[in-house]
């Protein structure tokens, strides 16, 4: 039995054998890459979100005036659907988007020891400004209920 494969079977961690320094770099290479394409598709959600309430919004004010009940009660649930859809959507892919940056975070910490200071995930005092994903997740809530708003007003004039 060879030196490298006894030193190996020392390794192991579970039926794995325990990844060497460069496997963990290209691991690490390969959770920034995934946090990077997450947060594109978090942010796309948003955007074409908002733009479908847009045109829902358009759609109900088209002539300048409150549109018919029927017609009103109509787009607001879609509204409502489309809100419950965005909300479904946006928690997921903010939950992917949390999982790839705990995988990161744990590269770079507690196998990578990269220090704070050049990490990708950085120290948290170093990111002015604030986070926005709540905001992200709170925008389908504000949405439903103004759109629940609007059906009810439909509802009962």
């Amino acid at each position: 039995m060879s030196e490298d494969f006894k030193n190996t079977q020392k390794k192991e961690i579970g039926d794995f054998p325990a990844p060497n320094p460069d496997q963990l770099w290209n691991q690490l290479s390969n959770a920034v890459v995934l946090v990077a394409k997450q947060d594109q598709i978090v942010w796309a959600v948003f955007g074409v979100f908002w733009a479908a309430n847009a045109v829902l919004l358009v759609a109900l004010f088209t002539t300048g005036k409150l549109p018919e009940q029927s017609v009103g009660i109509i787009v607001s649930g879609v509204g409502l659907a489309l809100s419950a859809v965005w909300l479904a959507i946006e928690h997921r892919a903010v939950a992917w988007l949390r999982f790839y940056e705990a995988i990161l975070t744990e590269l770079e910490r507690n196998h990578l020891h990269v220090p704070l200071s050049i990490a990708f995930t950085g120290h948290p005092e170093a990111v002015k400004g604030f986070r926005v994903r709540w905001l992200m997740l709170a925008c389908p809530l504000i949405s439903a209920v103004l759109w629940a708003d609007a059906a009810w007003k439909f509802l009962c004039p």
